[in-house]
């Protein structure tokens, strides 16, 4: 389920992410004939005071609450989202290729299915980061992570006897006047700014569906350089 976030404690501004879950809550107004919002009504709680990203992801202030809901947004639609998801217990289960593997094939098959396109992603050593877009007003993004979540912690339970995933996920809404790119640069220079490589071409685990490793990794240090100069 997808739970609401608040950011690290690190020097700056706060930025929490937007809560969710992923099972919606019944909604009175839902087949009503009303139409759904062009923009996601982000109510107390949600909002972020700032564009400034944090600095990097810390896992201290992920809080484990039962999530909140966007109560007049269904996550359907031509919209894009960054969603984080822990695993259970924070343990280091994405320093294995073969975990790696397996968790990105089953959200592949689930973007496949919900057609979304995964723009960037990037295995942490105990959590995942996403950035995916809807590309049909069908798109579901409930679906899409209920399903890749499901199937991947499945697959791994059976082969190593553990559970994957932390209970909740937290994701963000993103602006359309917010790059995409910008953003899909931010995910992928994750390892970087926790000290674990020097720079993104270094680490195994990160990539995109959409651009090229090398388009990314140039993103980054751009980011990395106005983010020292800003």
């Amino acid at each position: 389920m997808l739970a609401r976030v608040v950011g690290p404690a690190e020097a700056g501004p706060r930025d929490p992410y937007v809560g969710a879950g992923l099972s919606r809550p019944e909604e009175p107004n839902v087949g009503a004939g009303l139409s759904r919002p062009k923009e996601p009504n982000v109510g107390a709680g949600f909002s972020r005071p700032n564009h400034r990203w944090p600095t990097r992801c810390t896992d201290h202030r992920m809080s484990p609450d039962y999530p909140r809901h966007l109560s007049s947004f269904d996550y359907r639609g031509k919209y894009r989202y960054f969603l984080t998801f822990c695993t259970h217990g924070r343990r280091p289960y994405f320093t294995s290729g073969a975990t790696v593997d397996l968790v990105l094939e089953q959200f592949r098959r689930a973007a496949t299915a919900q057609h979304m396109a995964i723009l960037a992603w990037c295995f942490m050593p105990d959590h995942l980061h996403v950035l995916v877009e809807g590309t049909r007003d069908t798109s579901s993004l409930l679906a899409f992570v209920r399903v890749a979540k499901q199937r991947a912690g499945f697959l791994f339970s059976r082969r190593a006897g553990s559970r994957l995933w932390q209970r909740h996920g937290y994701e963000r809404v993103l602006r359309k006047d917010e790059d995409l790119f910008s953003v899909a640069a931010y995910i992928v220079a994750n390892p970087v700014r926790a000290g674990l490589v020097r720079n993104v071409r270094e680490y195994a685990f990160l990539g995109s569906d959409v651009y090229s490793v090398e388009e990314l990794a140039e993103a980054a240090a751009d980011v990395g350089r106005r983010g020292r100069t800003g």
